[in-house]
């Protein structure tokens, strides 16, 4: 049934739901008390999210700024990350809503939006229908989580960073930081935070547990240790030397970690769980086999090269990591200098 609107109501239809303005904005372009704009839309059956930060954020949705599809490429990497040090921080509540809907609705959901929007700006009647669609849309979007990935690393690991920075922002919006460490000799740290997305809350749902309103990092069920995958795994949390050649696993279960070995095996690498002090970690067996099977199988990461060149005290017994380390402080001691606005100005234009 078409909706009977009046003039004032049809221009404020195409204001909020064409142009997706706000009713302060609305009231404030038509000169008028934002109060009266309310009764006129409801008025038509328009739920209104209250407060206004919930229209701001619904609005964003709307407008797909919270939707950034993450390449298969960076997904291995993030997922390797994710073994490692990396975390994913829920953007838009504290704890993850239980009404969140799949991915494939939520994009339909944003599509049957649009569809009236456009209905709305090209001047088409308005059904009751059309509105009722459009409340459980925004009701629906108004519960949608959001989350971020954070990757945040030594000053030793800049380059690896200014690596990474192009991969990530040709898919999503990049916060690139640096900031002062709280090591003696060590005087800052550097990553990035990625803009929050539908997307990256997928991957939190998958990488962390919320029991009693505590957080914890859990394995993914589904995790596939890819060349890329295992790779970055080691760049974050593993170690080599002539006699030991080990992945920390502190942040997973004993039985997360027997589930990694059987992962490890999978692509023919053999590993055992050892215990080290209070904590256990993968120590992958040091055969010459093995270790040849280990090595041959991370090579065939696209950014192994790379990773081998800057990190090369993980592929060789050539170099130790303290002599790594002195290296990087003769080759760029601006990553060493004091703690000085100026300095973190400098570091971070080298970073971007």
């Amino acid at each position: 049934m078409t909706l009977e609107i009046t003039e004032i109501q049809k221009k404020l239809l195409k204001m909020y739901v064409g142009e997706l303005k706000g009713i302060k904005v609305i009231g404030k372009e038509l000169n008028k008390d934002p109060r009266t704009i309310k009764p006129l839309l409801t008025s038509m059956g328009l739920k209104i999210p209250f407060p206004g930060s919930l229209w701001t954020k619904t609005r964003n949705h709307i407008n797909k700024e919270f939707t950034h599809p993450i390449p298969l490429e960076i997904q291995e990497i993030i997922e390797g990350m994710m073994l490692g040090d990396a975390n994913l921080r829920l953007q838009t509540k504290l704890q993850a809503s239980k009404k969140q809907p799949l991915l494939s609705e939520y994009l339909r959901l944003l599509d049957r939006a649009e569809k009236l929007r456009k209905k709305v700006n090209e001047g088409k009647a308005i059904t009751n229908t059309d509105i009722s669609n459009w409340n459980k849309c925004v009701s629906k979007i108004s519960k949608v989580n959001t989350a971020a990935l954070r990757i945040h690393k030594s000053i030793l690991e800049f380059q690896w960073i200014k690596t990474l920075i192009p991969l990530f922002s040709s898919f999503t919006k990049l916060k690139v930081f640096v900031k002062p460490s709280n090591t003696e000799s060590i005087k800052w740290s550097c990553g990035f935070d990625t803009s929050s997305s539908v997307e990256f809350f997928s991957y939190w749902e998958n990488w962390y547990s919320n029991k009693l309103g505590k957080t914890k990092k859990v394995l993914k069920k589904d995790l596939t240790l890819t060349p890329t995958v295992l790779l970055f795994w080691y760049i974050d949390d593993g170690y080599f030397s002539g006699t030991d050649l080990s992945l920390c696993t502190n942040n997973f279960t004993f039985e997360e970690q027997k589930y990694l070995i059987k992962l490890l095996s999978e692509v023919g690498i053999k590993a055992k769980i050892r215990k080290k002090g209070n904590h256990h970690q993968i120590g992958i067996s040091l055969t010459k086999t093995n270790k040849k099977d280990f090595f041959s199988y991370i090579e065939q990461a696209r950014l192994f090269k790379i990773a081998n060149e800057l990190f090369p005290f993980k592929f060789s017994n050539s170099i130790s990591k303290k002599e790594w380390k002195n290296e990087i402080k003769e080759k760029f001691p601006e990553y060493f200098s004091e703690e000085t606005e100026n300095r973190k100005k400098i570091l971070l234009k080298l970073l971007k």
